[in-house]
């Protein structure tokens, strides 16, 4: 019997079931790395327009003459507003996403400062919790607040089929209680420099070193997490960031999401 070039069509529990080319590709992604990296420039090289979500102190002070992105500032936000971030509607993103079909982005910024208004929430919560002595009680509240923000919005710009970018700053450097080696990680809290890359496409590591600015995409014995689906990960650990912000020329992240889309979704080489 002659085979049928006719598409096969199924589904799974009412699910219908996609081929790997068929899936919508999105970048799903979290940047992180020390203060003054140029952590919000290179988020800023995402596709436009841009919703960018702003707890960070003057953290788009560096965007003031680029166009399409739009900002909602939280940064003086009352700690209740993060209890929003875990409704249905994420503090009206999952509206303004359904309103405006064009935008292609959103950017939270940063998942550090958003931390640090749940646990200012926490402590006005919790019994036994003080600022000073959030206490278990205090921290725990603060990583369920946290988390219930970031799978909603991980949640609602999939819905939406947009890409998402959380931002983070780097935490102190700690000892490894089993070897005593030295750890950097994300400034997050808890356990969510796990928790987070298990849900991410992306993680990336931005550093300035002074002649040049470093993207990392594999974890070394130093500095975890890092991940990558779009750049091989099977040679060199980094590559040079080669972008001038202030005639803002260069690649970014946009243009290497294109390459990868042109590639059929197949890793890239590093820039």
């Amino acid at each position: 019997m002659p085979k049928s070039n006719k598409p096969v069509t199924m589904s799974l529990g009412g699910v219908e079931l996609k081929t790997p080319k068929s899936q919508s590709r999105r970048m799903s992604m979290v940047l992180w790395g020390p203060s003054g990296s140029g952590k919000t420039t290179l988020a800023a090289t995402c596709l436009r327009p841009t919703l960018w979500v702003n707890f960070d102190v003057d953290g788009t002070s560096s965007l003031m003459d680029q166009d399409d992105i739009y900002i909602a500032d939280f940064e003086t936000m009352t700690p209740p507003t993060v209890e929003k971030f875990k409704a249905n509607s994420c503090a009206g993103i999952r509206d303004a996403l359904e309103e405006n079909p064009e935008i292609k982005t959103v950017v939270f910024d940063s998942i550090t400062s958003f931390r640090d208004k749940c646990l200012l929430h926490s402590v006005s919560k919790g019994m036994k919790s003080t600022i000073e002595q959030p206490g278990l009680q205090g921290y725990g509240m603060r990583n369920t607040f946290m988390y219930q923000a970031f799978v909603k919005v991980l949640e609602v710009t999939k819905a939406a089929g947009v890409h998402c970018i959380f931002i983070a700053h780097e935490a102190a450097p700690m000892k490894d209680e089993i070897t005593g080696q030295l750890l950097v990680s994300m400034l997050v809290g808890g356990n969510m420099n796990t928790e987070i890359p298990t849900k991410l496409s992306e993680v990336w590591y931005l550093e300035d070193t002074g002649k040049d600015r470093r993207i990392t995409i594999r974890s070394s014995r130093i500095r975890k997490p890092m991940k990558s689906r779009m750049f091989t990960t099977s040679g060199e650990d980094h590559f040079i960031w080669n972008f001038d912000p202030e005639q803002w020329e260069g690649d970014g992240i946009g243009e290497w999401y294109q390459q990868w889309v042109d590639n059929d979704g197949k890793k890239l080489e590093l820039p």
